[in-house]
């Protein structure tokens, strides 16, 4: 009885494990694998600058719900001289309706170091045509494009992206000289769940006062410091339901 007794521990052990092992279907051929690494393949699709291209987004922000709209009017525009560019018009309808047109060139990122990148995601812009409500209209031109590459960007690296040109308004007419600026960090890879569904989306702090999460090249969310948070109620992309990866 005082070997058994002494014993009992160990038995209990073994008992124990040939349990845990019967549970996962045997010992010899199982093994716990992680879960898949998320990737930014998802977090960029320059087919939504394709011919025919369209898409359409609706927003919770606060008591409004802000609706996106974009589609690639031709693919073969000329502003200020440059020819072959993608004619893109954006439209977004909350309490003011605002529409942007941009003439640029998607283009894929380059790999500067060992880790793979996603084979599309950057955006060379040359120029926007910029209509809010009835009285604003401006033209922006950037010479040489503005480069938005934050594809490229590592986890947790910071990047300062920086464009120059000229901004005419209409009403009252003038010009200006004009630089955009913008300080973009990559904080990570997220799986973001929302109304429209659970995605997963690159999440970018752009200037320390807006934080954006991309899909397929759209924004499906954004908070604006003390401001409401613009959150995806659902989707479409070129007639398709935007589905949850």
């Amino acid at each position: 009885m005082i070997n058994a007794a002494k014993n009992l521990p160990t038995l209990l052990l073994v008992f124990s494990t040939i349990l845990a092992l019967t549970a996962c279907g045997g010992g010899g051929d199982s093994e716990t694998r992680p879960a898949p690494e998320l990737s930014k393949d998802l977090c960029f699709d320059n087919s939504i600058y394709a011919a025919n291209a369209s898409y359409k987004l609706s927003f919770k922000e606060g008591a409004t719900s802000p609706i996106v709209s974009g589609f690639v009017r031709t693919t073969s525009a000329s502003f200020n001289g440059v020819s072959d560019l993608v004619q893109f018009v954006e439209t977004t309808n909350n309490t003011i309706t605002t529409v942007v047109t941009r003439y640029l060139k998607p283009s894929a990122p380059q790999i500067t170091s060992g880790k793979p990148l996603p084979t599309t995601g950057l955006v060379f812009l040359y120029g926007t045509e910029a209509a809010q409500g009835a009285t604003s209209f401006t033209t922006t031109t950037y010479t040489p494009a503005y480069e938005d590459r934050r594809a490229e960007l590592a986890v947790g690296e910071t990047r300062m992206f920086v464009g120059q040109g000229t901004r005419t308004q209409l009403f009252p007419p003038k010009s200006d000289p004009y630089t955009r600026r913008e300080q973009v960090k990559f904080v990570g890879v997220e799986l973001i769940t929302m109304p429209a569904g659970t995605f997963t989306s690159c999440r970018y702090e752009i200037d320390d006062a807006t934080t954006e999460w991309w899909h397929r090249g759209l924004v499906i969310r954004r908070e604006v410091q003390n401001g409401e948070p613009r959150i995806l109620q659902s989707g479409e992309l070129n007639g398709a339901p935007l589905k949850s990866q």
